[in-house]
Protein backbone atom coordinates (compact mmCIF):
# COMPACT_ATOMS: atom_id res chain seq x y z
CA UNK A 1 0.00 0.00 0.00
CA UNK A 2 3.12 2.38 0.52
CA UNK A 3 4.50 1.44 -2.60
CA UNK A 4 1.58 2.17 -4.66
CA UNK A 5 0.39 5.41 -2.50
CA UNK A 6 4.15 7.03 -2.82
CA UNK A 7 3.75 6.32 -6.76
CA UNK A 8 1.16 8.81 -6.55
CA UNK A 9 2.85 11.60 -4.73
CA UNK A 10 5.95 10.81 -6.66
CA UNK A 11 3.76 11.81 -10.02
CA UNK A 12 3.58 15.29 -8.24
CA UNK A 13 6.86 15.24 -7.16
CA UNK A 14 5.94 15.86 -3.16
CA UNK A 15 7.99 12.68 -1.79
CA UNK A 16 11.33 12.24 0.00
CA UNK A 17 14.17 10.60 -2.22
CA UNK A 18 15.25 8.49 1.03
CA UNK A 19 11.67 7.27 1.50
CA UNK A 20 11.22 6.17 -1.89
CA UNK A 21 14.26 3.52 -1.81
CA UNK A 22 13.30 2.38 1.43
CA UNK A 23 9.78 1.30 0.59
CA UNK A 24 11.40 -0.12 -2.74
CA UNK A 25 13.99 -2.39 -0.95
CA UNK A 26 11.09 -3.60 1.71
CA UNK A 27 8.10 -4.37 -1.05
CA UNK A 28 8.40 -7.36 -2.30
CA UNK A 29 10.62 -9.44 0.58
CA UNK A 30 7.37 -11.30 1.53
CA UNK A 31 4.17 -12.75 1.22
CA UNK A 32 1.76 -9.67 0.74
CA UNK A 33 -1.72 -10.37 0.31
CA UNK A 34 -2.17 -6.78 -1.57
CA UNK A 35 1.19 -7.15 -3.46
CA UNK A 36 -1.07 -7.22 -6.69
CA UNK A 37 -2.22 -3.15 -5.78
CA UNK A 38 1.44 -2.27 -7.33
CA UNK A 39 1.61 -2.19 -11.16
CA UNK A 40 4.37 -2.10 -13.55
CA UNK A 41 3.01 1.23 -14.19
CA UNK A 42 3.80 2.25 -10.15
CA UNK A 43 7.01 0.73 -9.98
CA UNK A 44 8.41 2.15 -13.22
CA UNK A 45 6.93 5.83 -12.06
CA UNK A 46 9.14 5.39 -8.84
CA UNK A 47 11.84 4.26 -11.00
CA UNK A 48 11.99 7.33 -13.03
CA UNK A 49 11.30 9.33 -10.00
CA UNK A 50 14.76 8.18 -8.71
CA UNK A 51 16.53 8.67 -11.54
CA UNK A 52 15.28 11.86 -11.73
CA UNK A 53 16.74 12.66 -8.59
CA UNK A 54 20.10 11.42 -9.53
CA UNK A 55 20.09 8.77 -7.54
CA UNK A 56 23.44 6.47 -7.56
CA UNK A 57 23.28 4.37 -9.87
CA UNK A 58 24.36 1.23 -7.67
CA UNK A 59 20.95 1.46 -6.16
CA UNK A 60 19.42 2.08 -9.11
CA UNK A 61 20.92 -1.02 -10.66
CA UNK A 62 20.27 -3.03 -7.57
CA UNK A 63 16.55 -2.12 -7.51
CA UNK A 64 16.03 -2.59 -11.97
CA UNK A 65 17.51 -6.49 -10.95
CA UNK A 66 14.82 -6.58 -7.90
CA UNK A 67 11.88 -5.81 -10.02
CA UNK A 68 12.97 -6.88 -13.80
CA UNK A 69 10.73 -9.63 -14.17
CA UNK A 70 7.96 -7.20 -14.09
CA UNK A 71 9.82 -4.57 -16.09
CA UNK A 72 8.70 -5.73 -19.93
CA UNK A 73 10.36 -2.68 -21.41
CA UNK A 74 14.22 -3.42 -21.95
CA UNK A 75 14.82 0.41 -21.80
CA UNK A 76 13.38 0.78 -18.24
CA UNK A 77 16.94 -1.24 -16.89
CA UNK A 78 19.29 1.40 -18.25
CA UNK A 79 21.41 1.50 -14.68
CA UNK A 80 21.45 -2.10 -14.88
CA UNK A 81 22.68 -2.44 -18.58
CA UNK A 82 25.36 0.31 -17.75
CA UNK A 83 26.44 -1.73 -14.42
CA UNK A 84 27.07 -4.80 -16.79
CA UNK A 85 28.97 -2.74 -19.38
CA UNK A 86 31.70 -1.22 -17.08
CA UNK A 87 31.83 -4.05 -14.24
CA UNK A 88 33.29 -7.40 -15.19
CA UNK A 89 32.24 -9.11 -12.67
CA UNK A 90 28.42 -8.35 -12.76
CA UNK A 91 28.61 -9.45 -16.33
CA UNK A 92 30.41 -13.17 -15.14
CA UNK A 93 27.97 -13.57 -12.37
CA UNK A 94 24.55 -12.86 -15.16
CA UNK A 95 26.64 -15.58 -16.87
CA UNK A 96 26.91 -18.06 -14.24
CA UNK A 97 23.23 -17.73 -13.43
CA UNK A 98 22.18 -18.11 -16.97
CA UNK A 99 25.00 -21.24 -18.46
CA UNK A 100 26.24 -23.83 -17.08
CA UNK A 101 30.05 -24.10 -17.43
CA UNK A 102 31.02 -25.49 -20.83
CA UNK A 103 35.00 -26.81 -19.99
CA UNK A 104 35.45 -30.11 -21.19
CA UNK A 105 36.15 -32.56 -18.34
CA UNK A 106 35.05 -30.27 -15.61
CA UNK A 107 33.73 -32.99 -12.66
CA UNK A 108 33.03 -30.66 -10.37
CA UNK A 109 29.15 -30.16 -9.58
CA UNK A 110 28.24 -26.40 -10.35
CA UNK A 111 26.29 -24.53 -8.22
CA UNK A 112 22.59 -25.04 -8.19
CA UNK A 113 20.91 -21.86 -9.14
CA UNK A 114 17.09 -20.48 -8.99
CA UNK A 115 15.05 -21.23 -11.53
CA UNK A 116 13.94 -17.23 -11.50
CA UNK A 117 17.10 -16.24 -10.47
CA UNK A 118 18.35 -17.71 -13.66
CA UNK A 119 15.81 -17.14 -15.84
CA UNK A 120 16.47 -13.25 -15.09
CA UNK A 121 19.81 -13.43 -15.48
CA UNK A 122 19.05 -15.38 -19.40
CA UNK A 123 16.64 -12.10 -20.22
CA UNK A 124 19.34 -9.56 -19.12
CA UNK A 125 21.70 -10.74 -21.32
CA UNK A 126 19.50 -10.66 -24.20
CA UNK A 127 18.19 -7.44 -23.52
CA UNK A 128 21.48 -6.27 -22.93
CA UNK A 129 22.60 -3.24 -25.48
CA UNK A 130 25.32 -1.12 -23.61
CA UNK A 131 28.97 -2.08 -25.62
CA UNK A 132 31.69 -2.18 -22.40
CA UNK A 133 33.73 0.96 -22.97
CA UNK A 134 30.79 3.32 -24.33
CA UNK A 135 31.05 6.96 -22.99
CA UNK A 136 29.00 9.18 -22.40
CA UNK A 137 29.02 10.31 -25.82
CA UNK A 138 28.23 6.92 -27.24
CA UNK A 139 31.65 6.66 -28.36
CA UNK A 140 33.34 3.27 -27.68
CA UNK A 141 36.24 4.21 -26.14
CA UNK A 142 39.52 1.08 -26.65
CA UNK A 143 41.24 1.30 -24.19
CA UNK A 144 38.26 0.68 -21.67
CA UNK A 145 37.06 -1.97 -23.54
CA UNK A 146 40.10 -4.24 -23.92
CA UNK A 147 40.44 -3.81 -19.95
CA UNK A 148 37.32 -4.85 -19.20
CA UNK A 149 37.84 -7.68 -22.07
CA UNK A 150 40.71 -8.45 -20.22
CA UNK A 151 39.58 -8.50 -16.81
CA UNK A 152 36.17 -10.59 -17.82
CA UNK A 153 37.86 -13.29 -19.67
CA UNK A 154 40.21 -13.93 -16.59
CA UNK A 155 37.30 -14.39 -14.48
CA UNK A 156 35.09 -16.69 -17.10
CA UNK A 157 38.54 -18.53 -17.48
CA UNK A 158 38.27 -19.29 -13.91
CA UNK A 159 34.61 -20.52 -13.97
CA UNK A 160 34.25 -22.35 -17.08
CA UNK A 161 32.13 -20.03 -18.90
CA UNK A 162 34.85 -18.64 -21.19
CA UNK A 163 33.59 -19.79 -24.56
CA UNK A 164 29.67 -18.72 -23.58
CA UNK A 165 30.79 -15.80 -22.23
CA UNK A 166 32.81 -14.60 -25.55
CA UNK A 167 29.60 -15.18 -27.26
CA UNK A 168 27.34 -12.98 -25.67
CA UNK A 169 29.99 -10.59 -25.66
CA UNK A 170 30.24 -11.04 -29.52
CA UNK A 171 26.34 -10.64 -29.44
CA UNK A 172 26.49 -7.32 -27.68
CA UNK A 173 28.77 -6.12 -30.34
CA UNK A 174 26.10 -6.05 -33.10
CA UNK A 175 24.36 -3.38 -31.04
CA UNK A 176 27.83 -1.26 -31.48
CA UNK A 177 27.15 2.66 -32.99
CA UNK A 178 28.69 3.47 -36.09
CA UNK A 179 31.45 5.61 -36.41
CA UNK A 180 30.99 9.60 -37.31
CA UNK A 181 32.03 8.84 -40.87
CA UNK A 182 29.50 6.13 -41.46
CA UNK A 183 31.03 2.70 -40.70
CA UNK A 184 30.18 0.23 -38.72
CA UNK A 185 30.66 -1.53 -36.09
CA UNK A 186 32.32 0.71 -34.12
CA UNK A 187 36.48 0.99 -34.94
CA UNK A 188 37.11 -0.29 -31.26
CA UNK A 189 34.78 -3.21 -31.99
CA UNK A 190 36.59 -3.86 -35.22
CA UNK A 191 40.21 -3.90 -33.78
CA UNK A 192 38.86 -6.68 -31.42
CA UNK A 193 36.99 -8.67 -34.27
CA UNK A 194 40.28 -8.90 -36.04
CA UNK A 195 42.42 -9.36 -32.92
CA UNK A 196 40.55 -11.99 -31.31
CA UNK A 197 42.43 -15.56 -30.88
CA UNK A 198 39.32 -17.72 -31.61
CA UNK A 199 36.21 -16.68 -33.68
CA UNK A 200 33.83 -16.98 -30.97
CA UNK A 201 33.19 -12.85 -31.07
CA UNK A 202 33.04 -13.26 -34.55
CA UNK A 203 29.70 -16.17 -34.45
CA UNK A 204 28.36 -13.90 -31.77
CA UNK A 205 28.47 -10.85 -33.69
CA UNK A 206 26.40 -12.51 -36.37
CA UNK A 207 23.90 -13.78 -34.26
CA UNK A 208 23.26 -10.47 -33.03
CA UNK A 209 23.15 -9.08 -36.03
CA UNK A 210 20.23 -11.15 -36.89
CA UNK A 211 18.46 -11.58 -33.52
CA UNK A 212 19.00 -7.64 -33.59
CA UNK A 213 16.87 -7.35 -36.56
CA UNK A 214 13.49 -8.66 -34.27
CA UNK A 215 9.78 -9.14 -35.80
CA UNK A 216 8.83 -8.42 -39.38
CA UNK A 217 5.96 -8.73 -41.36
CA UNK A 218 4.98 -7.99 -45.18
CA UNK A 219 2.19 -8.84 -47.60
CA UNK A 220 2.09 -12.18 -49.15
CA UNK A 221 2.80 -10.62 -52.87
CA UNK A 222 6.04 -8.65 -51.16
CA UNK A 223 8.50 -11.13 -52.09
CA UNK A 224 11.83 -10.54 -50.29
CA UNK A 225 12.74 -7.04 -50.87
CA UNK A 226 13.32 -6.40 -47.18
CA UNK A 227 16.03 -8.54 -47.12
CA UNK A 228 17.37 -7.55 -50.04
CA UNK A 229 17.18 -3.92 -48.86
CA UNK A 230 19.26 -5.30 -45.54
CA UNK A 231 21.85 -7.40 -47.67
CA UNK A 232 22.58 -3.93 -49.99
CA UNK A 233 23.34 -2.58 -46.10
CA UNK A 234 25.56 -5.05 -45.02
CA UNK A 235 27.37 -4.77 -48.64
CA UNK A 236 27.82 -1.52 -48.03
CA UNK A 237 29.26 -1.83 -44.75
CA UNK A 238 31.83 -4.71 -45.30
CA UNK A 239 32.94 -2.81 -48.48
CA UNK A 240 33.73 0.16 -46.56
CA UNK A 241 35.91 -1.55 -44.15
CA UNK A 242 37.36 -4.62 -45.87
CA UNK A 243 40.72 -3.02 -46.44
CA UNK A 244 41.61 -2.58 -42.67
CA UNK A 245 39.26 -5.17 -41.40
CA UNK A 246 38.93 -8.00 -43.04
CA UNK A 247 37.39 -10.56 -40.46
CA UNK A 248 34.82 -7.69 -39.83
CA UNK A 249 34.07 -7.75 -43.16
CA UNK A 250 33.65 -11.02 -43.78
CA UNK A 251 31.14 -11.21 -40.97
CA UNK A 252 29.14 -8.35 -42.09
CA UNK A 253 28.71 -10.33 -45.57
CA UNK A 254 28.14 -13.68 -44.47
CA UNK A 255 24.98 -11.78 -43.06
CA UNK A 256 23.92 -9.98 -46.36
CA UNK A 257 24.59 -13.22 -47.92
CA UNK A 258 22.40 -15.13 -45.18
CA UNK A 259 19.60 -12.09 -46.04
CA UNK A 260 20.46 -12.52 -49.88
CA UNK A 261 19.27 -16.28 -49.24
CA UNK A 262 16.30 -15.77 -46.98
CA UNK A 263 14.96 -12.75 -49.62
CA UNK A 264 15.21 -15.44 -52.68
CA UNK A 265 13.07 -17.48 -50.31
CA UNK A 266 10.51 -15.39 -49.97
CA UNK A 267 10.56 -14.49 -53.50
CA UNK A 268 9.60 -18.02 -54.29
CA UNK A 269 6.92 -18.14 -51.85
CA UNK A 270 5.53 -14.73 -53.14
CA UNK A 271 5.43 -16.69 -56.69
CA UNK A 272 3.81 -19.24 -55.02
CA UNK A 273 0.76 -17.41 -53.55
CA UNK A 274 0.27 -15.41 -56.79
CA UNK A 275 0.11 -18.74 -58.93
CA UNK A 276 -2.10 -20.02 -56.91
CA UNK A 277 -0.58 -23.46 -55.09
CA UNK A 278 -1.11 -21.60 -51.79
CA UNK A 279 -5.12 -20.92 -52.30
Amino acid sequence: MAVDALSLYARRDAVEVDVVVDALNEFGNAEDPEVGRVSEYDLTTLLDYLRLHSVDESVLARLEWKFLPVLHDESRAKSLHRLVARDPASFVQLVEYAFKPSVEGNESEPPRVDPELAANAYRLLREWRMVPGTNEDGVVEQEKLESWLHDVRALLSETGHLELGELQIGEVFAHSPSESDGTFPARAVRNVLEAAPNDRFERGFIIGLHNKRGVTSRGMTDGGKQEYDLAQQYDAWAARVEATHPRTAGALRSVADSYRDEGRRNDEEARRFLEGMDL
